[in-house]
């Protein structure tokens, strides 16, 4: 048997609704030298059964048996993989049918030998597409990754090899999974380079997203810091560490805050995990006593609406800001 250029690997965990998309998706590509793996978490959403009536013979399927991990997922479907070039969709995610070829065509053109590609996201309105978001983030990905920057999963396309040679994705940390391979593959040197199309767009909604066992989010966040702090700070500097501090802060504010607002967490709930979070931190700098102010108004959110309203247009303002800036200051390295 031939082996294929592409493997695509699904990863779900019982969404067998989502999961049926994100495979139509995959089976859906314009590229034909490719396989598919899904692997199941431990759960028994009967993907398999539809794999079967589908008639889907082509698609490997695996099941982990227990609750394991996404990163077990992952990596038990990259032992299996027989593609060059592996590509990754979670099962609330979805493909154009270009993808993978609009990807493989630079990835081709490209002679490196630690290239991976991604490509845009794009929101869908009745299955055509609204409004595309194309990552900025090309070069070297450490200089990107370390100051915070990512990109979804679902839009790389990467080597194997690549892969294999960082160790797969670490299964040791609770949440933050992503963000730790993005610095794997940055530390090992790799670049990167976009298709400047949104080729990945999201079948989730809002409120299945924002679930999240906040105590686990916050462990592997810590675990996170541990592995990192060092590291960053060494290369690039400890104010680019806070800038990454700051990502998972906002991140996990508008969660907790999403959860507070639906009655799923109550008000010293919300206030804990955010204290927990902040008591991760690695302090550095002068502006401990702005932080402190800025985490009481933030902490207060949770007991006054109006405070709540309030913070939450701040936060937005600041990401506008913060982006803002992170271009102005892209724009100065080019000229300089």
């Amino acid at each position: 048997m031939n082996e294929p250029t592409v493997s695509i690997i699904v990863t779900t965990y019982n969404r067998k609704d989502l999961a049926k998309l994100a495979i139509k998706s995959a089976v859906n590509q314009d590229y034909e030298d490719l396989e598919i793996i899904v692997v199941e978490d431990g759960s028994q959403s009967g993907i398999a059964g539809w794999l079967d009536k589908e008639n889907q013979q082509k698609i490997q399927y695996l099941n982990n048996g227990r609750r394991s991990g996404l990163s077990v997922s992952r990596n038990r479907g990259l032992e299996r993989a027989r593609g060059k070039y592996m590509a990754f969709l979670d099962d609330d995610d979805a493909w154009l049918p270009e993808k993978i070829s609009a990807q493989m065509a630079v990835m081709l053109a490209n002679k490196s030998d630690k290239l991976i590609v991604t490509c845009g996201t794009s929101l869908l309105e009745d299955g055509a597409i609204k409004k595309e978001f194309v990552p900025k983030i090309q070069g070297y990905l450490m200089n990107h990754v370390f100051n915070g920057d990512g990109f979804p999963p679902s839009s790389l396309l990467i080597p194997k090899d690549i892969i294999v040679k960082i160790d797969g994705f670490s299964e040791d940390l609770k949440s933050c999974i992503d963000h730790d391979f993005w610095m794997k593959l940055g530390v090992a040197g790799c670049k990167v380079a976009c298709v400047p199309m949104g080729l990945v767009y999201t079948n989730r909604t809002y409120q299945n997203h924002m679930k999240s066992d906040m105590h686990n989010r916050i462990k592997g966040i810590a675990q996170f810091y541990d592995k990192w702090f060092d590291v960053v700070a060494t290369e690039n500097g400890k104010g680019n560490w806070r800038r990454i501090e700051r990502v998972y802060e906002s991140q996990t504010y508008q969660t907790v805050f999403y959860q507070h607002q639906n009655g799923q967490i109550n008000n010293q709930q919300a206030v804990s995990y955010l204290k927990n979070l902040y008591s991760q931190r690695r302090e550095y700098s002068l502006s401990v006593l702005l932080i402190s102010i800025k985490d009481i108004v933030v902490l207060s959110s949770f007991f006054h609406p109006i405070l709540a309203l309030l913070v939450n247009k701040l936060w937005s303002l600041y990401g506008l800001l913060w982006r803002a800036m992170r271009k102005i200051n892209k724009l100065t390295l080019v000229f300089n």
